[in-house]
């Protein structure tokens, strides 16, 4: 008989999803306490507070944010018939919130997101049996930006830069856009 991978949860997942976050901690705590190298000029932004009204400049094209709140309504999709998704996806996203201190004094986000994608594979995998729905999350979502950003927006994702705070700020401006339009 063969094994279903929609909806599953794995207990071993969520243990290491539980460990992830515990780390992450850590390191949030460790960070305030170093004396941390100078930001990098091509990083400004030290907050998301401070980061999400520039990435709203760069989502000025109505084509463009219209991608984006398709790919981030799909990866909502997704999440919902996977729940095991959910803590793949926490995990990593506290886990890169956590590590940008460490990395802000580099010019791009590329190791920050060289450690928080393989971390939610893994964990997306874990949590649902299925490397296929793991690897659709990202890839899925970065098409429909990317085809935004580069087909309409005619700029470079933040993505490049801040790969953490661009993707809460997806889901932020996906919820403002479902907030607007909800209330006319």
């Amino acid at each position: 008989m063969a094994k279903s991978n929609t909806s599953t949860f794995s207990i071993a997942g969520g243990v290491e999803s539980a460990a992830i976050v515990a780390a992450a901690a850590f390191l949030t705590y460790y960070a305030q306490q170093m004396n941390m190298p100078e930001p990098h000029s091509n990083k400004p932004f030290g907050t998301f507070e401070e980061f999400y009204p520039f990435y709203l400049k760069e989502h000025s094209d109505q084509t463009c944010k219209r991608l984006h709140f398709v790919g981030t309504s799909i990866i909502l999709l997704l999440t919902w018939l996977n729940p095991g998704i959910i803590t793949a996806m926490s995990a990593a996203g506290f886990l890169g919130y956590s590590l940008f201190p460490f990395f802000r004094h580099m010019e791009f986000g590329i190791l920050e997101a060289a450690i928080v994608l393989p971390v939610f594979l893994y964990l997306a995998y874990r949590n649902t049996g299925s490397m296929k729905l793991a690897l659709a999350i990202p890839l899925c979502g970065y098409f429909f930006a990317w085809l935004g950003h580069f087909g309409f927006e005619h700029n470079r994702p933040a993505t490049f830069i801040y790969p953490t705070y661009s993707l809460m700020s997806d889901f932020r401006m996906w919820a403002d856009m479902a907030w607007s339009a909800a209330n006319g």
